[in-house]
């Protein structure tokens, strides 16, 4: 260990060490940032040519979800609340899923722990509701913790899979009507990197789902506290 012949030199060292470690930190930011912008191109462009070919039959699986719910709600819409709608919005989607699932080679569906994940060629997507923002609502279990962190490994399964998850986003309107069907790549603390329109037919522009990359800034710099002042002492009369 070094031995500090003084106050002074010790306060030298711990600022260089400082220094250092920021230094790291700003280097370490800076290749994340550019390898995940890097990733998450790529991603994009593979996702949107792998799903592509069967754009059209998922969007009528969620068109005949949200038609089912509101044929057969409309005695009981004025008295739900507008979760208990969400969430009936949501199981008749994935009860149609299922059947497109069913029906269509390389897609399955994978339930456990009251979760729906449609499954094809090393891809997992979530159906949710998204907001203006292609956010989805989560409560945070460490479930949904892990997908959104692409970390989640299921013990229900008998053989694991390292999927990527992505959010199968639905907009609606105020009387439950399709109003916008999306892929998203959704990260931790709300964050969207990508989105993926999947209605061809709307009145989309690209400039709309092209995220700007994430400004370059330095990381967060840590402030250093000084120990407080013990005050002078009183000189003596």
């Amino acid at each position: 260990m070094a031995i500090w012949e003084s106050k002074t030199e010790r306060r030298c060292d711990e600022y260089f060490l400082n220094i250092f470690i920021d230094s790291c930190a700003f280097v370490y930011y800076h290749a994340c940032n550019s390898w995940r912008r890097t990733m998450d191109k790529n991603t994009r462009e593979t996702v949107s040519l792998t799903f592509e070919p069967h754009f059209d039959a998922i969007l009528d699986a969620i068109k005949r979800g949200i038609e089912f719910f509101s044929a057969n709600s409309i005695t009981l819409n004025a008295r739900l609340c507008k979760s208990t709608r969400a969430y009936a919005v949501n199981d008749c989607i994935r009860e149609e899923l299922s059947h497109f699932a069913a029906k269509t080679p390389g897609f399955d569906c994978r339930t456990e722990h009251k979760g729906f994940l449609l499954t094809y060629n090393g891809y997992a997507l979530r159906p949710k509701k998204v907001d203006d923002n292609f956010r989805s609502s989560n409560i945070p279990t460490q479930r949904v913790n892990d997908i959104l962190s692409q970390d989640y490994f299921s013990q229900e399964w008998a053989q694991p899979i390292q999927y990527q998850y992505l959010t199968l986003g639905y907009q609606l309107t105020d009387i439950n009507t399709l109003d916008g069907l999306f892929i998203v790549m959704e990260g931790e603390k709300h964050s969207v990197s990508w989105v993926i329109p999947i209605d061809k037919s709307a009145a989309y522009t690209e400039s709309m789902f092209t995220l700007p990359d994430l400004p370059e800034q330095e990381p967060e710099k840590r402030v250093h506290v000084k120990p407080a002042a013990t005050g002078k002492k009183k000189k003596s009369v």
